[in-house]
This record gives C-alpha cells, structure tokens and sequence, in this order.
C-alpha cells in the first residue's frame, strides 16, 4: 500500500499519536476523535450533525462516542436552556 504524505503550510490538524496507536479503539472511534479536535476549541458537537457530513448514521457516531467516553478521550454535557425553549444533549 502506498501512503501519500504532503507537508501542509496552513488548514492543518496535529494530534497526540497516543490517541491514533490505542488498539482499544477502533478506526471508526479514532476517525471521530480526530475530525472532532480539528474542530476550534468552541465548536459545539451534535450528534445530528455529525451525521450530516460523513458516512455514518447516528447510531454509528453513537457507538464511536461511547467507545470514547469509556476511553475517556470525550465528556458529554447537557445544556439547559430557558423556559420554552428546546433541551437537548451537546457538548460531546
């Protein structure tokens, strides 16, 4: 198999190899993990989302989650918003 690297100058990602060598995640889990921390520090996560710009259905994202957060790589938060207004899980 040929891998092809580039040397990027700008709309680069780096990352802990750490993460990327845990043979306790799968591909899926670690796909996520790097798409998310390529993300600013403020960028809020939904599941909903995430769907939308890749393969996966949420319940796919959901598992890569779990796996995650047993891992520890990723918390999950809830917002709670005014009267009236919509609650829902965010922040993963």
């Amino acid at each position: 198999m040929t891998v092809i690297k580039v040397r990027a100058q700008k709309d680069f990602t780096i990352l802990f190899n750490e993460v990327l060598e845990n043979p306790k995640l799968s591909f899926k889990a670690k796909g996520l993990w790097a798409y998310c921390m390529s993300k600013p520090d403020n960028w809020n996560f939904h599941v909903s989302h995430l769907a939308t710009v890749c393969k996966e259905k949420e319940r796919a994202i959901y598992s890569a989650l779990e796996e995650l957060i047993e891992a520890g790589m990723v918390t999950r938060s809830q917002t709670i918003k005014k009267k009236g207004e919509r609650k829902g899980q965010e922040g993963f």
